[in-house]
Parts: structure tokens; sequence; C-alpha cells
């Protein structure tokens, strides 16, 4: 018993040695072994046996050329979103890339403003890269869905980006934000892009739905004017866009003021206003257009399209660019109500006159409704010569802009053409009215142009296309249009008749008339018919009567 002790005693109290740790068997590889003298799959290739094969990797570009290629990708399709987020996933530097090229457009149709702003708010990296925006919003519409809806994370993120901006009215922002609107939401996001080169603003909004509509006013105030004391106003326009190329808006509250505050951009090169109108017959009128400082403007593009707009707003636009080079304007009385902004013609022939030696575009259309007589019952006057336009290679105007002479006793009149237009000019566009199928003055005018090719050739040797465009209100058929296609035809000038944005041809011109042909013809066979009826019927009476003569006859003998 002792000694059973005494050994488990040695036992446990002598040095045990560590047991060697046996490891697994390695298991044999399948994959199979290169052969000797090549390189094994898991090391990079040598450069002295790299295969042109291997060095066709996209991957294996630079960054800025990688970057080209992806912006090669067509950015207006509606699957740009999906395309770049499969190039994210491909790999970090992928999505890196992907990313600088994703954030560079923004079209609200194509996607949603909340995660897009929530994204730029929190990267400023990526709100540098932002260039084209395009936004679309309606008051009357509710905010955006719960699942937009900023997150707490996501108004920290503001409030550390406005202060690092050193913006105050900190809770009106976050206030702005989790409301949802669009209108608030690109407010915001103007506060984070700075080098927006095309920013596109469209309101769809209309006019007779029910909505608060000092927030209308006051997002206009906000959106482009500075900041006043104590009102939570971005700074919108102001003068630290410094790439702001293009600025497309379609919103139909746009007044004087508001084109005033756009128009001072230093940056600004291209104006596209649609639906704009100016407030005529008040005081509002002399104060905004008396605040447009001529030749204050850098903007060589100018259109202003369907158009409340009076010969004055018009004028002091053109006369605030510096060096204009493309003008469009059309007239339109979709927004009258009791005031008439009238057209001047001889007024934006002097303001058009400053640019002689710029303008290579002037575009002049009136859409308006004719049938209101405020709108027509005033003299507009002419517009004079474009002779002296040294670049002009496009005219578009009225005909009765053009100063009319009587050419014979039954009152017809025409315009001498050749003495107006410059030499530089390559296309053509008249607008006739009604009282073309009474007069006929575009008639006489192109006719008599056309009649003379010695004069032709010298006076516009580069005028190669004509455009009718005819006012809706006018019976095409009525007027002999369609015989100026066969008058130029010897000039080599493309002549073009065009209403409601339909293409006339000549046999657009005797439709019905080809009809009332068949309508015709089609009364003369049942006529033909009726008389072969008669015919036949005659016919049958005589041989009656014949044969009961024969029959008497046969009797007496």
């Amino acid at each position: 018993m002792s000694s059973s002790s005494s050994t488990r005693r040695k036992r446990k109290g002598a040095p045990t040695s560590p047991v060697p740790s046996t490891r697994p068997p390695k298991r044999a590889s399948t994959r199979p072994r290169p052969p000797p003298g090549r390189h094994r799959p898991n090391q990079g290739p040598p450069s002295d046996a790299m295969s042109p094969d291997d060095s066709a990797f996209l991957d294996r570009l630079p960054d800025e050329l990688l970057l080209q290629v992806l912006e090669l990708l067509d950015v207006g399709a509606d699957e740009r979103n999906t395309t770049f987020y499969s190039l994210c996933l491909i790999s970090r530097r992928f999505g890196r890339l992907g990313q600088h090229v994703l954030y560079k457009t923004f079209d609200l149709d194509c996607g949603r403003p909340g995660p897009f702003l929530r994204t730029v708010i929190a990267r400023p990296d990526l709100a540098q890269r932002v260039r084209y925006v395009l936004w679309e919003y309606n008051m009357a519409q509710p905010g955006a869905p719960p699942a937009d809806q900023p997150s707490s994370s996501d108004l920290r993120s503001l409030r550390a980006s406005l202060k690092r901006q050193d913006l105050p009215w900190s809770g009106q922002w976050q206030t702005m934000y989790a409301s949802g609107h669009a209108a608030c939401l690109l407010k915001l996001l103007l506060l984070h892009t700075p080098n927006i080169r095309y920013l596109g603003v469209v309101d769809r909004t209309s006019p007779r739905a029910y909505f608060d509509v000092s927030l209308s006013n006051e997002s206009w105030t906000q959106l482009f004017f500075p900041p006043e004391h104590r009102v939570p106003s971005s700074p919108g326009l102001s003068s630290r866009y410094t790439q702001l190329h293009t600025l497309h808006l379609r919103m139909g509250g746009i007044r004087m003021e508001h084109i005033h505050a756009i128009i001072r951009l230093p940056s600004l090169r291209r104006l596209i206003l649609n639906g704009a109108y100016h407030p005529v017959n008040g005081p509002s009128q002399d104060n905004g257009v008396a605040t447009c400082v001529p030749s204050s403007s850098n903007i060589v593009h100018l259109e202003v399209h369907r158009s409340f707009m009076s010969h004055t707003g018009l004028a002091q636009l053109v006369k605030a660019c510096r060096k204009l080079e493309h003008l469009v304007f059309s007239y339109d009385s979709q927004s009258y109500t009791r005031n008439v902004a009238e057209i001047g013609y001889p007024i934006l022939a002097a303001a058009l006159h400053q640019h002689k030696h710029t303008l290579e575009h002037i575009d002049l259309d009136d859409l308006s409704d004719r049938k209101i007589p405020a709108l027509i019952d005033y003299p507009r006057g002419t517009i004079g010569s474009f002779q002296d336009f040294t670049k002009l290679n496009y005219l578009g105007c009225p005909i009765e802009a053009f100063q009319s002479w009587n050419s014979n006793e039954w009152g017809e009149s025409h315009v001498e053409l050749h003495n107006v237009l410059p030499k530089t000019l390559e296309h053509f566009s008249l607008t006739v009215f009604e009282s073309e199928e009474v007069d006929g003055t575009c008639y006489s005018s192109l006719a008599s142009l056309s009649a003379f090719p010695g004069r032709y050739s010298k006076g516009l040797p580069q005028l190669r296309n004509i455009t009718i465009r005819v006012h809706p209100e006018v019976y095409l058929k009525n007027t002999d249009l369609w015989k100026l296609d066969i008058s130029f035809v010897n000039c080599e000038v493309y002549l073009r008749i065009i209403q409601d944005g339909k293409l006339w041809t000549r046999d657009d011109f005797f439709e019905d008339s080809s009809s009332d042909g068949e309508e015709d013809s089609d009364i003369d066979s049942e006529t033909l018919s009726m008389i072969e009826g008669a015919v036949t019927a005659s016919a049958a009476a005589v041989m009656a009567t014949m044969l009961a003569v024969t029959q008497s006859l046969h009797h007496l003998l």
C-alpha cells in the first residue's frame, strides 16, 4: 500500500516531457502542377513573359483613362444607374471610380432624391463631382415617401455639413429636410454642389392646384436671391457657383426680378427660360426693368419660350448681354388675363443692333391667340433691315415685322426681302398669320425673291433653306403657298411649310379636291346606271307596243 502510494507520488512529481504534436497528413493537391519553366498561377507574371491577352485587362488602365472609358457609357438611358451599380460591385477600385461617374449626373425622373441627397451630404468628395442636375417638382404633391425620410444619422450629417460651411438656421434646414418636398430638397442640394455646370428645374405645379402660395414664393426667393437677415434662405445661385454654364428653367412664375438675379452670375453662358412672363401696366414693371444693368451679363445664348414678355423686358435682357450670339423668343398669350404685354419691333431692332457683329442666330415667333382683339389692335411697327449683321446665318421673324409695299391696284402687298436680309444668311424662317389668306404678302414676297435669279444669287449667295411657319388659325388651302415650291426649284433652295408641327406637301393642298373628284365620279356612275335603266324600260315598252300592233294586224288579215 505504501509502496504503491510512493510510486504514485514519484510519478506525480516527476517532470513530464511534452508530447509531440502530430500534424494531420497533408492532402495531395488535385490542382495540376505547372510544367517546369513556367510561373505559378498565384504569382505575378514576369514582365518579360507577359502575353498580349494578359495586358488587355480593363483594370490595368490608369484611373484617368478608366474614368474616360466609363464616361462613354450612355448617361441618358434609364438603365444607367443599374449599369454603374453593377460596375461598382466588381472591385473596390471600380466602385470608387464608378461612384465618381454615377454622381456626376442626376435626373429626378430616373432616380430618387432622398438617397442621392443623403449621399451628397455625407460625402463631400462626391458632392464636388456633381455636374448635371435635372430636377422636377410639384408643390401640390405630398412629400417624400416614408422610405426616403431622413434618419437621425442623416440629420446629424446635415448639421455637420452646415457647421462646416458656417451656415446659420440649422433647425430650419432640418425641418425642410424632414418635409421631403422636392423644392426644399433642391435648395439643400444647391448648398452642397458648388461645381454644377448644368441645372434644369421644372415646376409642374398646376396654377389651379390648391397649395400654399406663400410656400411657392418663398421657394423662388430662396432659390435665386441671397440670404437676408433672419430669413432661412439658401445662397441659391450665388457667385460661389463659378462653374454653372447652362441654366434651364420651366417655371410659370418667373418674373423680371428673378431673371435679373440670374443673369448676373459671372459663369453663366446659356440661359433657357420657358413660361416666363413680365408684369405690365404696373409700378413693378418699371422698377424691375430699371435694375437690369446694360452690358452686365456674360450670357451668349438666350432662349425665352412661350413667354408673355413685352418688348421692353426682352430688349432689356438683350442689352444686358455683352456679346450675344444666339437669341430665341416665342411670344405666347397663355398667361394673358387683363394686361397686355405689347410687342414693338423698333425697340427690339435697336437692342439687336447692339450685337450686329456677334449675333449668329435670331428666331422671333408669335404663338399668341390672335382672336383676342387686345393682342393685335395696336401698332407694332417694323423691325428694319438686317443687312449690317456680319455673322447672321439664321433668321426667323413674323412677316408682319417687315415693311410691306403695295404691288398692284388690288391691294396686294409684298416685302422686298432682298433689301432686308443679310448676305451671310443660310436659313430663313417666316411666320405668317390669317391675313395671308387675303393679301398673300408672304407668297408675293418670296415669289418676287425667286423671280430674279441674278439678284438672288448676288444678294443671298448662301441661302439654302426657307421655312414658312403658318399660324394655327390660317386655313392653308385658301393660300397659294404651294406654288412657291416650284419657284425655288431652280434656285437650289429647300422650302418647307409647317403648321402645328406638321410638314405640308403639295399633295396635302389638293387632298380635298381629289376626294371631291371621287364623289363626282361616283355621282356620275349612279346617274349613268339610272339612265341605263330608263333606256331599258323604254325599249321594253316599245317592244311591247310593237308586239301588240303585230298581233292586231294578224287578226285583221
